[in-house]
């Protein structure tokens, strides 16, 4: 692990931590999802751009759960237009929603 992917590491926990106050876990997925649900997400451009920060998005995903199946479909630096799959995870759906926020 190099120190650029320890201090992304540390970075997105702190993230997470702060949006996830009270146990690190979002209490409305806990209410409202069983444990045991699995589902299929995928993050798709709305507009035209460029994508950046694609190793944030699979750390925050793979914190969340190690299982997770995480597919990258663009790279940082792709051009995307409206339509584009940039990413798609498989897994917990507690944990995918968890991490998508």
């Amino acid at each position: 692990m190099s120190l650029s992917s320890v201090l992304l590491e540390d970075l997105v926990k702190t993230t997470l931590q702060e949006d996830l106050q009270g146990g690190g876990q979002d209490i409305t997925t806990i209410a409202t999802i069983p444990a045991s649900q699995q589902a299929a997400a995928s993050m798709i451009s709305r507009q035209d751009g460029v994508i950046a920060g694609m190793s944030c998005a699979q750390t925050a995903f793979r914190l969340m759960d190690e299982e997770l199946t995480i597919t990258p479909h663009k790279n940082d630096g792709d051009s995307v237009k409206p339509g584009d799959k940039i990413l798609s995870v498989e897994g917990s759906a507690r944990a995918i929603l968890t991490a998508e926020r």
